[in-house]
């Protein structure tokens, strides 16, 4: 073979290659399968950020009240987290049965980005007397089909079943309607 015969030979393979890389698809936010209400809630695992885990089966017999958010989106739906906090606090039956779970996402950080992540999710922690935890590889991202960029909160009852689940601002109401389906699912049993 002659070298103008490899030169147009690789040429067609490497338009063969591009034409299969447009050709195959490419998974989307739209592929996703976003686990709503009355669905098992997916297995988890989160960090906190001194790097102690927290699995989502040590959470059973209990509602766990997910608030998933980025850097950008933690004031979204503050109006919901103080409801839950006072809730809790006011409460001694309410702060058995409901563990409170709010996660960032920092798995779009490479270092040093997510050391520096996981460094204000500390301090955030210690001035809010509060576990923060941190989605650092993505997984419950993809697992619970979040939104980027969105808060997103999740309330799953004591056997593990999404019993409430919003993505983006909460408005009075869906804070209401979030309040009543939490404190009804803290007292199931």
């Amino acid at each position: 073979m002659t070298m103008t015969g490899i030169k147009m030979t690789a040429r067609t393979v490497i338009r063969g290659l591009a034409v299969l890389l447009l050709l195959t698809p490419v998974p989307s936010h739209a592929d996703r399968q976003e686990p709503g209400a009355g669905d098992t809630a997916p297995e988890f695992t989160v960090v906190t950020g001194s790097g102690i885990q927290l699995q989502s089966g040590s959470l059973r017999g209990r509602v766990v009240v997910i608030t998933y958010e980025t850097k950008e989106t933690t004031d979204m739906n503050q109006k919901f987290k103080d409801a839950v906090l006072r809730h809790c606090r006011s409460d001694r039956a309410a702060q058995r049965a409901i563990e409170i779970v709010p996660v960032i996402n920092c798995f779009k950080y490479v270092w040093p980005g997510s050391k520096i992540c996981a460094s204000q999710v500390r301090k955030n922690a210690r001035r809010l007397g509060l576990e923060i935890y941190i989605d650092h590889d993505g997984r419950m991202f993809e697992d619970y089909g979040m939104s980027d960029n969105e808060s997103t909160v999740v309330i799953i009852d004591k056997k593990g079943l999404i019993r409430y689940r919003k993505s983006g601002r909460l408005s009075s109401e869906d804070v209401e309607t979030a309040m009543m389906v939490l404190r009804k699912s803290a007292v199931e049993e």
